[in-house]
């Protein structure tokens, strides 16, 4: 059993060369690669470039309409917004390697965004570092930014928006 080969990482006398003996039939496998090849698991699923980890951050700024001054930055889940609120959301950093494009995605959860078939959405891929939307659906909404670079997904990060219920009005 697997739990039981790596029991003895567990044990007080566990120093030196033992841990590396004891995993090492775990890192000898197809999906790490074969030893001394550059392929592996990571370089498959997350842009070609070995065990790399990739990231980004994303910021969410509110504001009266699109486009205006931003009034106050909203922190993932912090609070509950009311409708009619403008959302914009910045790309803050990555270290994907330019050039790469960027897809905003949307889950939207509820019965008010269901009503309106909009459960999910998102952008095509783009090189604006910015996209703007507002709090129109009541309950608790992801935005996903994902960075592509040779139609693969490199980095992704979310931000959650819970909004309240309640009619929504033009202003």
């Amino acid at each position: 059993m697997a739990v039981g080969k790596l029991a003895a990482l567990f044990e007080a006398n566990c120093t030196g060369r033992k841990p590396a003996a004891r995993g090492t039939w775990f890192f000898v496998h197809d999906f790490w690669g074969r030893k001394g090849s550059r392929e592996d698991g990571f370089g498959r699923g997350f842009g070609g470039h070995g065990a790399i980890a990739y990231f980004a951050s994303i910021r969410c700024d509110l504001a009266r309409s699109q486009g205006a001054p931003t009034y106050k930055q909203y922190a993932s889940g912090s609070s509950v917004l009311p409708k009619n609120v403008n959302l914009k959301f910045t790309v803050a950093s990555t270290n994907v390697p330019a050039p790469y494009k960027i897809v905003w995605h949307v889950d939207n959860h509820g019965d008010e965004a269901s009503e309106h078939n909009l459960l999910t959405w998102e952008t095509n891929p783009s090189d604006s570092f910015e996209h703007w939307t507002s709090t129109a659906f009541k309950g608790s909404h992801r935005m996903i930014c994902r960075i592509m670079k040779d139609d693969r997904v490199w980095a992704e990060t979310s931000h959650i928006v819970k909004i309240a219920p309640g009619r929504w009005w033009k202003r």
